[in-house]
């Protein structure tokens, strides 16, 4: 079972060393600091949470609140533990992190993924988002979900 909280300065030290990873530093690099951690410790627009499995941090998702002028939910990151990718569990955060917004269910999600991360691309659509086929001009592929 996986449990979800908000992001706490403990969880930093954990979640900075799977960015030695050369994968996931490429994808969400460069690794965070303290300027981030401060970031995400107070953000009023958004939270960080860290998602728990048998008393072990397996996953870091990024959330962007909607606004009115922009009715998503807004993946901004979503990390797994790098021995954990590939069995399943990133599917399982996934869905754990939008039931996390239950209440909001009568909004939509969305992220956005770099163009040449076809692993995450594959990954969201996979799990039935919608994948937009043109790059915005920073290069990023929006993927959509209806809640």
């Amino acid at each position: 079972m996986l449990s979800i909280r908000n992001f706490q300065a403990e969880d930093f030290d954990e979640y900075a060393s799977w960015f030695l990873d050369e994968q996931l530093n490429k994808a969400l690099g460069p690794a965070p600091d303290s300027v981030w951690l401060e970031h995400v410790l107070h953000d009023g627009e958004g939270c960080e949470l860290t998602v728990i499995k048998d008393s072990v941090t397996v996953a870091v998702v990024g959330i962007h609140y909607h606004i009115p002028s922009l009715p998503f939910q807004t993946i901004t990151d979503f990390a797994i533990k790098p021995e954990l990718r590939r069995t399943g569990l990133g599917s399982k955060v996934l869905e754990a992190v939008i039931k996390h917004f239950e209440l909001d269910w009568s909004i939509d999600w969305q992220c956005f993924v770099d163009k040449n991360n076809e692993a995450a691309l594959a990954f969201f659509t996979n799990n039935g988002w919608e994948r937009y086929q043109h790059p915005d001009s920073d290069g990023m592929i929006r993927c959509t979900f209806a809640g």
